[in-house]
C-alpha cells in the first residue's frame, strides 16, 4: 500500500532533517518519549484550500518541525543558545539550498513527489529561535529547542465520478 500524501511528506521532511543535522533522529510524529538528543518531531499544522479549476485542487499545508536539543536545565551557561544558532543555520542551508522540491540526494527520495505544486516547499514562515517546550508525556519535563514552519504547496487532480 502506498503512503498517503501527508505520510509521504513527513517521511521526506524527516530525511531532510537528518541530512541537515546528521547527529539527530527525526520522527514523523509529534509526541516522542525517551528520545536521544537532538531529535525532531513533526506535526501537520494549518491548511488553506481552493479549487484552481474544476479538476485541480490547490492546498497550502504547513508542517511544524520541532528540533529538541536538551532539557532546559542542561548547559545553562549559554551553550544551548550557540548550538541552536548553528542548527538554525544548518537547517536553512539544507532546506533552502537544494530541497525546495523535497528531494533528498542519496536516499530513496530522489524523485519529485507527484502531489507537489511547482512552488515546492519553503521555510518562509520562519522559526522561533531558542524556545522552551513543555513535554507532559515525558513527565512534565521542559525541553529547549527551536521550531520551524515549513510550507508545502500541493496540487491535486480531481477525477470526476
Amino acid at each position: 500500500m502506498a503512503d498517503s500524501t501527508y505520510v509521504d511528506i513527513k517521511k521526506r521532511v524527516a530525511a531532510l532533517q537528518e541530512k541537515a543535522i546528521p547527529a539527530s533522529t527525526a520522527y514523523p510524529r509529534f509526541m516522542v518519549v525517551a528520545a536521544r538528543f537532538p531529535y525532531w518531531t513533526n506535526r501537520l499544522s494549518t491548511a488553506t484550500n481552493e479549487f484552481n479549476s474544476e479538476q485541480i485542487f490547490d492546498e497550502t499545508r504547513t508542517l511544524t518541525m520541532r528540533l529538541v536539543i536538551g532539557h532546559v536545565t542542561a548547559k545553562y551557561e549559554g551553550e544551548n543558545d550557540q548550538l541552536i544558532d548553528d542548527y538554525i543555520n544548518d537547517v536553512y542551508n539544507t532546506f533552502l539550498e537544494i530541497n525546495a522540491m523535497m528531494l533528498v540526494d542519496g536516499t530513496t527520495y530522489t524523485d519529485e513527489p507527484t502531489y507537489l505544486h511547482p512552488l515546492g516547499s519553503d521555510l518562509t514562515a520562519g522559526d522561533t529561535g531558542l524556545a522552551f517546550f513543555e513535554a507532559p508525556w515525558t513527565g512534565a519535563v521542559f525541553e529547549v529547542g527551536v521550531e520551524f514552519t515549513l510550507t508545502v504547496y500541493l496540487c491535486r487532480e480531481i477525477s470526476q465520478a
